[in-house]
């Protein structure tokens, strides 16, 4: 039994992705400093919140206004007056938002001290 619970919790680490929120584009629903809990590999849909981002590139968080034929998401924040300048790949996507723990400014700001970031990166 306890491999069994080991392989799970392996499984639900490398599947799960722990993002803070650093900026202000998706206020009301998400506020700087909260946390949001990401599953890999799940497929999005119009509505949902997705994290995305390109290997050379700093990862966003914004909603999916509309799925495109050819597959890709047209983004945008909730308090962005404009949809993002272009479509988000599939292949960009790192996964839905799940879970959004609200936790205010203060976490994040802790995140970026030397320590904290260290800490926390661990988990990410």
């Amino acid at each position: 039994m306890p491999l069994l619970g080991g392989i799970l919790i392996g499984l639900c680490l490398l599947m799960l992705r722990i993002v803070f929120v650093t900026g202000a584009s998706m206020e009301p629903a998400l506020s700087k400093g909260d946390i949001c809990i990401v599953v890999r590999g799940l497929t999005a849909q119009k509505g949902d919140i997705i994290f995305y981002g390109k290997p050379q590139s700093r990862p966003t968080v914004h909603r999916v206004l509309r799925v495109t034929r050819a597959g890709a998401f047209v983004t945008q924040g909730d308090a962005n007056e404009f949809p993002d300048f272009e479509p988000v790949l599939p292949e960009d996507v790192i996964g839905p938002v799940v879970i959004v723990i609200p936790t205010g400014a203060a976490l994040t700001e802790w995140k970026q001290a030397t320590m904290g970031a260290t800490l926390l990166n661990h988990l990410e």
